[in-house]
């Protein structure tokens, strides 16, 4: 298998302003460093 040369950043999403989300497991990983924001 090929390595991915995505890479995924904060700044490329949209603002949540002003709307609920739900963030699952932000015990670790990219759930826990969505929830920081």
């Amino acid at each position: 298998m090929s390595k991915s040369t995505a890479t995924w950043s904060a700044a490329k999403l949209p603002s949540f302003e002003g709307r609920t989300v739900i963030i699952t497991g932000a015990n670790s990983g990219l759930g826990l460093e969505t929830a920081r924001e």
